[in-house]
């Protein structure tokens, strides 16, 4: 059985719900291909850590996002809890 958390966990910028000024930011950055070297993500369990960094590394390893969020999921697969 799979966990409840993965299995609704968001893919896309556009299903996180909360977060909207780092989603904001984050969806912005991936447009103009303006990423930092360090970005840090801090809260509580349950905040959305993990999910927005997924989110952001597969933007990252893809060499044509369109809208700052389609990536290629065949080709990567990530779990940050492990």
């Amino acid at each position: 059985m799979e966990d409840l958390a993965l299995k609704y966990r968001p893919r896309r910028f556009d299903q996180v719900v909360g977060n909207i000024k780092t989603v904001i930011d984050l969806k912005g950055r991936s447009k103009s291909k303006n990423f930092s070297k360090v970005t840090l993500f801090i809260g509580t369990t349950g905040t959305g850590k993990s999910s927005l960094q997924l989110i952001l590394a597969k933007i990252m390893l893809c060499e044509n996002p369109q809208e700052g969020e389609q990536y290629n999921e065949q080709n990567h697969e990530f779990n940050a809890e492990a």
